[in-house]
């Protein structure tokens, strides 16, 4: 049984997305979670399972590679990922906003809670579908 090929956004729409973010409930959140997705290639599993840990150095500043740890990768299969500077730039305001724990996932719901996968993929679909993507 052949899976479904996911429809990548064109550079206008990926631009047009961000844009759109800035008026949504959650923008700092958003953005993060939309640039993991097209910045560091993240899937939904790894990017609900993201913590600070894997994004910050052991003095607390942002770091220039994610880690993505084996227990939230795709078979247990973790790896280290450069961060893009929009993606670096997008995490430093969310932290300034969250003031979160270094153990904390990086997206939270709107009650503080962690996102799961499934969360994850119901925002990208739910926004895809609103914004006509």
């Amino acid at each position: 049984m052949a899976g479904r090929q996911a429809k990548l956004l064109s550079d206008a729409m990926f631009d047009r997305a961000l844009r759109l973010l800035t008026s949504s409930r959650y923008p700092e959140r958003n953005r993060v979670m939309l640039l993991l997705s097209f910045k560091a290639g993240l899937r939904a599993n790894e990017i609900a399972g993201l913590t600070w840990a894997m994004v910050q150095r052991a003095d607390g500043q942002l770091s220039h590679c994610l880690e993505v740890e084996d227990h939230i990768a795709k078979n247990h299969r973790g790896r280290r990922i450069p961060m893009h500077r929009d993606l670096r730039k997008a995490l430093r305001e969310l932290k300034a906003h969250d003031r979160p724990n270094t153990h904390d996932t990086v997206l939270r719901s709107e009650r503080g809670a962690s996102l799961n996968s499934a969360s994850v993929v119901n925002w990208f679909a739910d926004f895809y579908r609103t914004h006509g993507f």
